[in-house]
C-alpha cells in the first residue's frame, strides 16, 4: 500500500533564517514558521499555535530569502534525524523539508 508524506503550511517566518551546510556538505536555509488560528475541537473553540522548524534546500533564491515577518506557503515533507547509539535507535526532532515555498501578501486583520 503506498503512503504519502506530503503537507501544505502558511504562516509567518520567524527570526532568525541561517544558512547552514549539512553534514554532507549541502547548503540549506533554515527558519521557524509560525502558525496560529481558531479552531473548533470536540465542539470547542480554541487557539491553535503551531511552531515548526523548516529546512528549504538548494536551490534556493540567495537574493529573496525569506524575511522575517513575511507570509508564505511551504510545500513540503516531515523528515527527522535517526542515528544509532550504544545499540538503540535515536530519533532527533521533526522538521519540515521544503520543496516549495510560495511568498503570500499580508493578511488583513480580522475585525471582530
Amino acid at each position: 500500500m503506498p503512503t504519502a508524506n506530503r503537507l501544505v503550511l502558511e504562516g509567518v517566518v520567524q527570526a532568525p533564517v541561517q544558512e547552514r551546510v549539512t553534514p554532507s556538505g549541502r547548503q540549506v536555509v533554515v527558519f521557524t514558521l509560525e502558525y496560529t488560528a481558531q479552531a473548533e475541537l470536540w465542539g470547542q473553540e480554541r487557539q491553535e499555535e503551531l511552531q515548526v522548524e523548516i529546512t528549504l534546500p538548494e536551490p534556493f533564491d540567495r537574493r529573496q530569502p525569506p524575511r522575517p515577518g513575511s507570509k508564505v506557503r511551504i510545500e513540503g515533507r516531515l523528515i527527522q534525524n535517526v542515528w544509532t547509539r550504544d545499540g538503540e535507535r535515536r530519533f532527533g526532532r521533526i522538521m519540515v523539508m521544503a520543496e516549495t515555498l510560495i511568498p503570500l501578501p499580508p493578511s488583513e486583520e480580522r475585525k471582530s
